[in-house]
């Protein structure tokens, strides 16, 4: 089983421009919303991939029934948590002239104590040997900046996989744990390492220098329109973007993760499991919105998609 943790799911606004202009008046021209999060996101492209899927996280109860309806309509199984306070919102402005993004996002309502102590609860005695444990996105508010940590050490002291997806200091103290997969992008692996490497090739021996200091044995690192790379303590693989047409951007980490998780948890090889992660976030970023990417398109991607050895 793949147990995915959603403990800050937002709801998603993007709003599509022509141009935008500061201290101007600009006019939206198309706008959708979904309801959405890092963990929601990688739950349903893994289902999308008839991966086994559970999810564990919060709802609440001022915004009730949204994330139950996005996750059943999903096909996801999940346990949600209810909380006091809303949703958050997280505002995306697509720039169309430019190509461009801004992206609001807003705080999470405070998560009781008592709430995450449930969370761990039910979490842990849910956890079995061989199953893999994903944890990714932001940490809710009250939450301590150790969650991650924490949790990778239970998890790992039960035989399972683990997968972090997360920034910054919540990155930093997790990696203390030694988790088996983390996938940093351009910008999150420059602050984790204090250095921004020009391309894939230059950031290999950076990434292996990491490995060898914090015990992670795979780093997925995606480099936007220049590709993603998988890197473990033997190998690496490159997979270069596929020309495909670019719809919205925002959900094609998640799908990615999805996709490599899906492939190492039935146990695919590396090169097999980027191909995958590759082919799932190509076939999202042709959906508006954070839609997922749907098993049809994902599956003709796939015999094109290339993990050539670096």
């Amino acid at each position: 089983m793949i147990h995915v943790v959603s403990l800050n799911p937002c709801i998603d606004k993007t709003a599509s421009l022509s141009h935008f202009e500061i201290d101007s008046a600009n006019r939206i021209r198309v706008i959708r919303e979904d309801a959405g999060g890092k963990g929601l996101n990688v739950s349903r492209m893994a289902v999308n991939l008839s991966a086994p899927v559970f999810l564990t996280g919060f709802r609440f109860e001022k915004t009730p029934h949204v994330l139950e309806e996005a996750l059943e309509n999903g096909h996801v199984p999940y346990r949600l948590i209810s909380c006091p306070g809303a949703l958050r919102t997280n505002l995306k402005l697509l720039d169309e002239s430019r190509s461009a993004t801004i992206e609001i996002n807003e705080e999470s309502a405070p998560v009781p104590e008592s709430r995450l102590m449930e969370m761990e609860k039910n979490l842990l005695s849910a956890l079995h040997p061989g199953d893999m444990l994903v944890l990714t996105g932001s940490l809710p508010k009250g939450a301590p900046v150790t969650l991650y940590r924490w949790l990778t050490e239970k998890a790992r002291e039960k035989g399972c996989f683990v997968a972090l997806d997360c920034d910054g200091d919540t990155l930093k103290e997790a990696l203390k744990a030694s988790p088996d997969l983390i996938k940093p992008n351009h910008q999150e692996l420059r602050r984790l390492l204090g250095t921004d490497p020009e391309n894939a090739r230059d950031a290999l021996p950076l990434i292996r220098k990491l490995m060898q200091e914090t015990g992670v044995r795979y780093v997925c690192h995606s480099r936007g329109a220049e590709g993603a790379m998988l890197v473990s303590k033997e190998e690496c693989f490159f997979s270069p973007s596929m020309d495909v047409p670019v719809r919205g951007v925002y959900g094609a980490g998640d799908a990615m993760l999805a996709g490599l998780c899906t492939a190492l948890h039935r146990g695919d090889t590396p090169a097999e499991a980027l191909r995958l992660g590759t082919s799932s976030s190509h076939a999202t970023i042709q959906l508006p919105g954070t839609q997922m990417g749907t098993p049809e398109e994902v599956m003709r991607l796939f015999p094109i998609a290339q993990a050539n050895p670096m």
